[in-house]
């Protein structure tokens, strides 16, 4: 829910504000509405305290799940992402690529403490963790050819 952070991660996007009205129109049309807070920077939004805001401004707005995961980073993104990284956040560029550069997914016990930041808020605002939660039922799936 940081205005100036989005505006210099994604500057052609929606803002977070015009984001959560979305869902709060949506939502109060009767849909059921998810909020993914992905992707996650490392060392910039993993924080328990920026995935809560989002959490709790998606719980207002009417969402029923929540998820989030890391920024996955495959070399061609990288090849844009990491020049930016290094202008904006120069303390910042040289953990991304270590923790980078083995792939384009980060593993392990970084994953991991994602997943339990992620399952607190969700715990604490009581959003599902399914984005298809709200379904019951998984719809039959339908024949692509016969």
């Amino acid at each position: 829910m940081n205005a100036a952070l989005a505006r210099q991660t994604e500057a052609y996007a929606p803002g977070p504000e015009l984001r959560m009205a979305a869902v709060r129109e949506l939502a109060g049309r009767g849909l059921d509405v998810g909020v993914s807070a992905s992707p996650v920077l490392p060392l910039l939004t993993d924080r328990e305290e920026s995935l809560d805001l989002v959490a709790r401004a998606a719980k207002a707005a009417g969402a029923r799940t929540f998820h989030a995961h890391p920024l996955f980073l495959r070399a061609s993104a990288a090849a844009v992402f990491l020049p930016w990284l290094e202008r904006e956040f120069p303390h910042l560029a040289g953990r991304y690529r270590e923790r980078y550069r083995d792939g384009a997914h980060l593993q392990g016990a970084y994953r991991e403490m994602l997943r339990e930041r992620v399952e607190r808020v969700r715990g604490r605002y009581a959003l599902d963790a399914r984005p298809d939660a709200f379904l019951g039922a998984r719809p039959e799936q339908l024949l692509l050819f016969t």
